[in-house]
């Protein structure tokens, strides 16, 4: 009988001590997923900001893109515009 008393009392105290790390590891989780849905909330909010940085960028590459060929077309014109003077320099003189 005394074996049998302190068979339950070993349960009793383990079950007891099985409950508190249960306990302990519940919350642990719940600290996790809250940790967790932090982590998600700011990388979305960081995905979304380097999004619109990117369309940003990409606009302002189009823009330079647009500009830059229509340098190169004012130039070519120029240059046009340079050798149809020097052919009438050159037309005159003759």
């Amino acid at each position: 009988m005394d074996e049998l008393n302190v068979a339950v009392e070993k349960l009793t105290a383990s079950r007891g001590r099985q409950k508190h790390q249960l306990s302990t590891l519940k919350k642990e989780l719940k600290m996790t997923e809250t940790d967790a849905d932090e982590n998600a909330c700011r990388i979305r909010t960081q995905m979304e900001a380097v999004t619109n940085d990117l369309k940003s960028t990409k606009s302002l590459l189009d823009e330079t893109t647009r500009r830059e060929k229509q340098v190169i077309c004012c130039l070519n014109m120029r240059a046009l515009f340079s050798c149809f003077c020097l052919w009438l320099s050159f037309t005159s003189i003759n």
